[in-house]
């Protein structure tokens, strides 16, 4: 079962049966943690952090995957938000954006405004950080494909980043549909690993 001091620190300090304040005591026992001498969660915190690992590699999965089926709408949204962004900048620069609107009566005599309203500010702050993560969510896959050298593999990754449904990519590569699903999972694991490194 392993060191009961190890465990207590370990295993008892995270659980919610515990109740820190002047003496640490066992909720689910009813005495001092130092008391207890076998626990249900300890016999079972292998079988835990097993089932915590493969939920975090399910995670990872289905992340990489969701990010590889946006990949084409991220690099476009990446595009019109950097063009959204620099007519923006031209307007409160007071360039030639600014200058596209007619004035009439008092403010046609006032001198351009350089200072912009915060809700412009505010949207501005909004944009760019959207920017950083569409980058982010492009950057970590194009870094995570780089290690994806197999021709096929190759070609179904980039189906797969240009959004085509597995019967066309499998058509592109020459393959069956089912192999083309085999390989997205083996290219899949790949970039996970890849990105985790």
């Amino acid at each position: 079962m392993g060191d009961l001091s190890a465990l207590r620190e370990n295993i008892c300090a995270g659980c919610p049966g515990t109740v820190w304040g002047e003496s640490a005591r066992c909720r689910v026992h009813g005495c001092h943690i130092g008391h207890v001498t076998a626990c249900y969660e300890w016999d079972h915190h292998e079988e835990l952090e097993q089932k915590r690992s493969i939920d975090l590699a399910s995670f990872l999965l289905q992340q990489m995957e969701a990010d590889i089926k946006s990949y084409t709408w991220n690099r476009q949204k990446i595009q019109d938000l950097e063009e959204q962004l620099a007519r923006m900048d031209g307007e409160i620069d007071g360039g030639p954006a600014s200058s596209l609107v007619a004035k009439y009566g008092i403010e046609a005599t006032l001198p351009p405004s350089t200072a912009p309203d915060e809700e412009d500010d505010e949207r501005y702050i909004q944009m760019v950080t959207r920017l950083r993560e569409l980058r982010e969510r492009v950057d970590r896959v194009d870094r995570a494909a780089a290690v994806i050298t197999d021709p096929r593999e190759q070609v179904v990754l980039q189906g797969l980043l240009m959004g085509l449904k597995m019967t066309d990519i499998a058509l592109r590569a020459g393959i069956k549909r089912r192999w083309a699903n085999e390989i997205k999972n083996r290219v899949l694991r790949q970039m996970i690993g890849a990105s985790a490194r």
